[in-house]
């Protein structure tokens, strides 16, 4: 029986110009629904450049799942990698 690894590591990236405290909270309501041991690397990019980086660990971690990824692309200026 095969056993479905998950990744430790939930890595996005969000346009630094895009960003608004309203979609922070927006992902953060949507990282709760999705609650899970994965922790979460949010990079703010402008341009190529990483300008600053959140990282978010247990017990806040989530569940890489493919319905959270979709959630989370739905929003402009964030893509999963």
């Amino acid at each position: 029986e095969k056993k479905e690894i998950k990744p430790s590591m939930f890595h996005i990236e969000a346009s630094f110009h895009q960003m608004s405290l309203s979609r922070l909270l927006l992902l953060k309501e949507i990282f709760r629904s999705h609650p899970g041991s994965a922790k979460v690397c949010l990079d703010f990019r402008e341009g190529d450049k990483v300008i600053a980086s959140l990282h978010i660990n247990e017990p806040w971690g989530v569940n890489p799942s493919d319905d959270l990824k979709k959630k989370i692309l739905v929003l402009e200026g964030i893509k999963v990698i």
